[in-house]
């Protein structure tokens, strides 16, 4: 296949992020209301409107990475530029290291999915970000124990004791 018609690794990914963001928002809509008054703010506000804000960041990457190959194939093959080493790695040659990275990212999504309720919030939300930010950033694992302890932990008491939100307890909440 000439380069040309080649498509963007921008192409997948958004496509790949954009069907994962449909699925997290049917199924938020399946959220059962906690009370039967109607509240401004209930527990689907928040996957719904994050399941809204990652398909419109999937569907920008997806038209970017379109409208690349289309520049892309307007353009008249040429020879490759002075200086420019051809054996040189491009953006869409990194696309096997991306493809392998986009999945373990997404199995560990999916492993926090899993275990979201049964472990609940406190220890799924901690194992996760510690998880995902020491894969990305493996010898700065104290600063992203740290991070993860600090952002699940506000956004706990944030969502618990400001939005008066229940998120699942897990074995901590049998403590309590």
């Amino acid at each position: 296949m000439s380069r040309a018609k080649e498509l963007p690794s921008d192409v997948y990914v958004g496509a790949a992020v954009f069907v994962f963001a449909a699925v997290v928002f049917v199924a938020s809509l399946q959220i059962r209301e906690v009370s039967a008054n109607v509240e401004l703010i209930g527990p689907k506000v928040v996957p719904v409107a994050l399941s809204v804000v990652i398909a419109a960041g999937a569907v920008a990457l997806l038209v970017n990475g379109l409208r690349t190959a289309v520049l892309r194939a307007r353009q008249p093959a040429t020879e490759p530029a002075a200086g420019h080493d051809p054996d040189e790695e491009d953006e869409d040659a990194a696309l096997p290291g991306l493809g392998r990275r986009f999945l373990v990212l997404a199995a560990m999504l999916l492993g926090y999915i899993l275990i979201f309720i049964p472990v609940g919030y406190l220890i799924a939300t901690f194992g996760f970000l510690l998880a995902v930010s020491t894969y990305i950033e493996r010898r700065k694992w104290i600063r992203n124990a740290i991070f993860a302890a600090v952002f699940a932990g506000v956004v706990y008491v944030a969502f618990t004791y400001g939005l008066q939100v229940e998120l699942p307890p897990g074995p901590i909440g049998l403590l309590a």
